[in-house]
């Protein structure tokens, strides 16, 4: 047997982050991402900031006290799909690049 859940994220995030989010408690969560945002017409379908808040307001959390946020660039990306590169403060730029993502949160509070 398939488990639903697992192809509808509306009723897992409801089974999930309901009873959470119905007594007044908050939800952080983290996931990597590692492909490039689209947003044509909209990207909400896949762990990006609209897409996690869209699942935490499906749960149960008011989206306006959802709060979100990324990080990540093109090479951080690059650096780290072939091999893992330690980081150089003196070669490696820290510059959030939006549409290339390492990590993604949200923060949901009732």
């Amino acid at each position: 047997m398939i488990n639903s859940t697992l192809f509808l994220p509306s009723k897992f995030s409801s089974m999930c982050f309901g009873p959470i989010a119905e007594y007044g408690g908050g939800f952080l969560i983290t996931t990597p991402f590692l492909v490039r945002i689209h947003g044509h017409p909209t990207d909400c379908s896949r762990w990006t900031e609209l897409g996690m808040r869209h699942l935490l307001a499906e749960g149960g959390f008011d989206i306006d006290r959802i709060t979100t946020g990324s990080w990540g660039n093109r090479a951080c990306l690059r650096s780290n799909l072939l091999r893992w590169t330690p980081y150089n403060r003196w070669l490696h730029s820290l510059k959030n690049e939006p549409d290339y993502p390492v990590a993604v949160w949200a923060l949901a509070r009732k």
